[in-house]
C-alpha cells in the first residue's frame, strides 16, 4: 500500500514516461514534453494568445516563454505576429505542425484515461472523477 505522496509522484512519473513513449513514435519526436505543454497551453488559450498570458498559465517569466517559443517557431510549431497597437506585445498561432502535436497530446491524455477505466468499476471511476473534481476546485482558488 503506497502513501497519497507516492501514489502521486508514481502516477506522475507513468503518465510523463508514457507522453515521452509515445510522443517518440511520432513523427513529433524532437519535441520535449515541455515543449509540447507549450503547444496544449496555446491550444487552449484559444485565438492567438498574448506571449504574456502564455507565461502567466504557464507560470514562467515573459523572457522564459519568448526564448521556448522562439524555438518553437523555428521548427515551424507557431508563428508570432506582433500587435499593430502596441509593438511589445505579440501574439502566439498554432500553426498546422503546432496544432497536430497538440491534438497528439490530448489523445495521450484520453488513452492513459482509458488505463483508469479498465482498472475501476463504473461507480469508483464515477467517485475518483468526483473526488478528482473536488481537489482541482481547491487547487484553482
Amino acid at each position: 500500500m503506497y502513501t497519497l505522496s507516492e501514489i502521486i509522484e508514481r502516477l506522475s512519473k507513468r503518465i510523463r514516461d508514457h507522453e515521452v513513449k509515445v510522443t517518440q513514435k511520432s513523427a513529433f519526436s524532437n519535441l520535449s514534453v515541455t515543449q509540447i505543454h507549450y503547444l496544449e497551453a496555446i491550444r487552449h488559450l484559444k485565438a492567438a494568445p498574448p506571449i504574456s498570458d502564455l507565461a502567466t498559465l504557464l507560470k514562467v517569466t515573459k523572457p522564459t516563454a519568448t526564448v521556448a517559443l522562439d524555438k518553437l517557431e523555428k521548427s515551424g510549431y507557431i508563428t508570432k505576429t506582433q500587435s499593430s497597437d502596441d509593438r511589445r506585445k505579440s501574439y502566439v498561432h498554432l500553426t498546422n505542425k503546432g496544432l497536430k502535436i497538440s491534438e497528439l497530446h490530448d489523445e495521450i491524455h484520453r488513452g492513459y484515461a482509458k488505463y483508469f477505466e479498465k482498472a475501476l468499476e463504473k461507480n469508483e471511476l464515477d467517485h475518483l472523477v468526483e473526488l478528482l473534481n473536488k481537489v482541482l476546485t481547491h487547487l484553482d482558488e
